[in-house]
């Protein structure tokens, strides 16, 4: 899963969804002085993204993208972020805007107390508003540009994300309904291991 999910999938307390956002950058590795909801955040992190790969219906979709590449699973995972987004009303309480608003704010002020490098890449995502831009093919296109302007010129040679743009469009209702049976798993394995007090952003059915 991308951004937009691993902040959902955290319990509401902004350290831990800060740990769940950053455990990529971070590379594992908690910063010295990182608070125990951090580090709670980034193992939940790495534990989602075990289940992710291992999933049938993710598996499911990788496999309709009928190419072999290092790239798909990067693909599936911001593609199942639009559907979040499309679908977001039936798995949270709070409205998108509302929830990313609030999450801007108070990431915002919990930057105070991080490392510059980790407060730069927060106040960036903050700036361009890229949780908010999964609602559609189109802002799914822009995506994978920012991402394959990432890419090292050896990985590049060999595939880009935007390549796959085209089988995403033929293949876009079947994934949905792939990711329509993946979420409700990932959400009952993330509720095993959460505190379900901590996760009342959760439609009641999901929990």
């Amino acid at each position: 899963m991308n951004w937009l999910a691993h902040i959902f999938l955290s319990e509401q307390n902004i350290h831990y969804q800060l740990g769940n956002l950053l455990a990529d950058p971070c590379k594992g590795r908690a910063f010295p002085g990182a608070n125990t909801a951090f580090k709670q955040g980034m193992n939940m992190h790495m534990d989602i993204d075990a289940f992710t790969d291992s999933h049938p219906d993710f598996l499911t979709s990788k496999s309709r993208l009928n190419k072999k590449g290092h790239l798909k699973g990067v693909v599936i995972d911001l593609t199942y972020d639009v559907f979040l987004t499309q679908y977001w009303h039936e798995y949270s309480k709070i409205g998108l805007d509302e929830f990313l608003d609030g999450f801007y704010l108070e990431a915002r002020q919990a930057m105070a107390s991080y490392p510059k490098e980790l407060s730069a890449f927060v106040e960036k995502l903050i700036q361009v508003d890229h949780l908010r831009n999964y609602r559609n093919l189109t802002e799914l296109e822009f995506t994978f540009s920012r991402v394959d302007k990432r890419l090292s010129a050896n990985v590049l040679k060999r595939e880009c994300t935007s390549q796959y743009l085209p089988l995403i469009e033929d293949n876009f209702s079947l994934l949905a309904e792939d990711f329509k049976r993946f979420f409700p798993d990932l959400l009952q394995h993330v509720k095993a291991k959460a505190q379900i007090n901590n996760l009342a952003h959760w439609q009641p059915g999901t929990r």
